[in-house]
């Protein structure tokens, strides 16, 4: 793996991150809108599909390089190594949050959390700290990849076919469930085989795409491939709406991730340091806390208040700035008052 790619990695994990803290800023959603204009109503409907969008690009981002890593360089004999250190890397700091999590719940909302309810939703799918389920799908996954380490003994094509049977079956329930065929109520099944074919992708890339990961191609015509394709599937799910139901849209927005990865690269070799930039975990990890805080003030302060479509839009940016920026000083202290702390937080990260 390339420098250059090493240091891609980082800023596209902090980019992602903030992704997925602007799409969980949909609490200026539930304000009264007053629309000032029509450019402000198009401004505010465009604008919140997009915010809708950042979220499954991300989360393929992320389910793509979570596997990457794992597989890179992985054999039967050291795969299991390996997916010990991970389960310690991501299941401890897992449990941590969401007893953090679960505490504020039940100090700032006063909820009323049933003892065996709690265990579950401490290791779940749906977990106190919403954003963790894909820890926790990673922790899962972990745990079946001495299993589908042994498929790297196959043909490259006999893989390549069982990757697109498997993306087929995924992609198809998911559509069907967003069409209310099957799988009703089972959103966090459904969350689950939707990003299947995001985490094979890194597998396959660990396994096979030397190439790429080393970035031996003609990066400035692969960028400016992959920047018409990502502009284009942007203003075409934006325009259409991106309701996952939709055929088209649901598989550019599987394909947007990629897309967007080969749309940039570095040309420094510079290893990135801890601050500001490569605190995405911590974000990841405490951005649920922060927003549902900033809510509950907004809330007090201004729900009498109506807002043009414009100012929702700001403001949704504009705090994504202040969550950021509060994670960043929390982080700090803790690293400068106990590194051993912090790793323990973020698992090394």
């Amino acid at each position: 793996m390339s420098d250059t790619f090493s240091r891609k990695i980082t800023i596209y994990s902090f980019i992602m991150t903030l992704f997925i803290v602007l799409y969980h800023m949909s609490i200026f959603n539930d304000y009264n809108i007053y629309y000032i204009s029509g450019l402000d109503k198009i401004i505010y409907i465009y604008f919140r599909r997009f915010f809708d969008l950042t979220a499954a690009i991300a989360l393929g981002f992320f389910f793509t390089t979570s596997s990457f890593f794992l597989y890179i360089n992985a054999n039967e004999k050291n795969t299991l190594s390996k997916a010990k250190r991970r389960f310690k890397s991501l299941g401890i700091p897992f449990v941590i949050w969401n007893i953090i999590e679960c505490i504020f719940l039940i100090f700032k909302y006063k909820e009323q959390i049933n003892g065996i309810r709690s265990i579950f939703l401490l290791v779940s799918f749906d977990p106190f700290d919403g954003p963790l389920w894909y820890v926790f799908q990673l922790l899962v996954m972990t745990a079946l990849s001495p299993i589908i380490i042994k498929k790297k003994k196959r043909r490259a094509k006999e893989n390549v076919v069982i990757f697109v049977l498997i993306s087929l079956v995924c992609f198809s329930c998911s559509i069907a469930y967003h069409n209310g065929i099957i799988l009703n109520g089972l959103y966090w099944f459904e969350r689950i085989i939707r990003y299947m074919p995001a985490y094979l992708s890194g597998i396959f890339l660990a396994w096979y795409g030397e190439r790429l990961y080393k970035e031996n191609y003609n990066i400035k015509k692969v960028e400016t491939i992959y920047r018409i394709v990502s502009i284009l599937a942007l203003i075409f799910i934006i325009i259409i709406g991106g309701p996952e139901g939709n055929v088209v849209c649901f598989l550019l927005f599987r394909i947007l991730p990629i897309s967007i990865w080969f749309s940039f690269h570095c040309k420094s070799k510079e290893k990135i340091t801890l601050f500001p930039i490569k605190i995405s975990f911590m974000i990841y990890v405490m951005h649920d806390m922060c927003i549902r805080i900033i809510g509950w003030g907004f809330y007090k302060m201004f729900r009498e208040k109506a807002f043009a479509g414009y100012q929702i839009v700001f403001m949704r940016f504009v705090m994504v700035i202040v969550v950021y920026f509060i994670i960043f000083i929390i982080t700090y202290v803790i690293y400068k008052m106990s590194p051993k702390l912090y790793n323990i937080l973020t698992g090394g990260r």
